[in-house]
């Protein structure tokens, strides 16, 4: 039978699937979300940590994502975003990094999920007390990620996700081994992957890349130029 249907899958996992699905090959196509280069303007540091009177020698890791109620009806008791694996990741951290802020952007996707923001917000309180700190949602953002140490993206599932943004602003992104991630987050290359629901591996990564900030920077600025190219929306056909 002619298979009539052609499928368009926005990252190597997707198009997998497809695959294992009995799509056959030329019938499920790859093309990335695009983006404008010239969208992301040059870093400026400073406005976060001066907003926060944060001084420079203590870092920030942010995580900028929307908090969605976990799905129960399928067992999950945390959300989609891993929000709190990284509080559980930076409470973990140990000398000299257990003075690293957490800044957390973003807020309830919906009504029915600000309860949740509630527990997430109360359970960083209860790990972490004044070292969380909650940004709400933000229409800067942009010039947030600059004043970030590192970028975490620990998503339970996903497909390129933030880590676009905080590559394209040359911040140091960390972000799970799921869905489109490793399109584009190349270990030792473009950034670093750490395994799903596991705050003890974030963690680890966390005081390893602080600890080699010449390293992660050098990093960063090759993420740049690879998303820049690789997501080129001039590029996309």
């Amino acid at each position: 039978m002619l298979f009539r249907s052609y499928w368009v899958a926005a990252c190597e996992a997707t198009r997998r699937i497809l695959k294992r699905a009995g799509v056959p090959d030329g019938h499920a196509w790859l093309a990335y979300h695009g983006l404008d280069p010239d969208n992301f303007p040059a870093p400026i540091k400073g406005n976060l940590r001066e907003e926060l009177a944060l001084p420079a020698e203590v870092p920030i890791i942010g995580m900028i994502a929307y908090m969605y109620r976990p799905k129960r009806y399928l067992g999950y008791s945390r959300g989609i975003k891993g929000h709190e694996d990284l509080i559980d990741a930076v409470a973990l951290m140990a000398p000299p990094y257990d003075t690293s802020i957490a800044a957390f952007v973003g807020d309830a996707w919906d009504a029915g999920a600000q309860s949740y923001e509630q527990k997430i917000r109360e359970y960083a309180d209860q790990k972490l007390g004044r070292r969380a700190i909650f940004l709400g949602r933000r229409n800067d953002v942009l010039s947030l990620y600059p004043d970030f140490d590192v970028a975490v993206h620990p998503s339970h599932s996903e497909n390129l996700g933030g880590a676009v943004e905080s590559m394209m602003m040359q911040v140091p992104t960390v972000a799970t081994s799921v869905g489109g991630f490793p399109d584009i987050v190349i270990p030792g290359e473009t950034g670093w992957l750490v395994p799903p629901k596991d705050p003890s591996s974030l963690a680890i990564t966390l005081t390893e890349l602080l600890a080699n900030r010449a390293g992660s920077a050098e990093i960063a600025r090759r993420a740049k130029t690879f998303v820049a190219e690789k997501l080129d929306i001039r590029r996309q056909t």
